[in-house]
């Protein structure tokens, strides 16, 4: 059985947000929180405490005070990205070298879709080897949950070329079927932001 102190979140949060022309971790999800606020929280009552934020150094003052405005302050590791170049997969290294998870959730910024249910659910698939998906009509969305196998070899590859897909897809999948088309979502754009959230105005964000 998996015990919640056997995981981890890596929320990777470092990129420029150039098409949003704003960063998504201040991006607001509701009235009280923004994206960040809101993953954050949605892990903590899940029981995984945890929880690495990857980060730019220019973004490191703001995610601060989102985390210290929410009383997050002290439960966080934030890692500091100073390669951002490097891409997503260095983050990824990064949040994973900070983790002490057996298992390890990948949590992108941009898809702040998640529940206590969601998590849960996956949780309860997981196995020591591969790693977990949700999928809506057999497409895989998001988050991920990796096992130790995957950990490793994820830690061991030398280099920033790779990308987490390809890195996915010679690993063993257990796909969970969800009923809310939402997993699939990412917000990269002021359109898909207003897809998401036609009660905001960008003049809101």
């Amino acid at each position: 059985m998996i015990i919640k102190a056997d995981i981890s979140v890596i929320i990777l949060a470092s990129g420029k947000s150039l098409r949003m022309q704003i960063p998504k971790v201040f991006l607001r999800f509701n009235e009280t929180q923004s994206f960040l606020q809101h993953i954050v929280y949605t892990y903590l009552k899940v029981g995984i405490s945890n929880i690495i934020v990857v980060t730019s150094p220019e973004l490191m003052p703001g995610v601060n005070n989102q985390l210290r405005q929410y009383n997050f302050n002290g439960e966080i590791i934030l890692k500091e990205n100073k390669d951002i170049q490097s891409g997503r997969f260095h983050s990824l290294k990064l949040g994973l070298s900070s983790s002490y998870g057996k298992f390890n959730f990948i949590q992108n910024i941009d898809n702040p879709f998640i529940s206590e249910l969601l998590l849960n659910s996956i949780i309860k698939a997981v196995s020591n080897n591969g790693y977990v998906v949700p999928t809506f009509n057999d497409r895989k969305g998001h988050p991920v949950i990796i096992g130790p196998d995957v950990t490793e070899y994820i830690l061991q590859l030398q280099g920033t070329q790779f990308n987490l897909k390809e890195v996915l897809a010679i690993h063993s999948c257990n796909k969970i079927p969800w009923h809310e088309s939402n997993i699939l979502a990412n917000i990269n754009t002021k359109l898909d932001y207003i897809k998401y959230f036609e009660s905001w105005t960008i003049s809101k964000i």
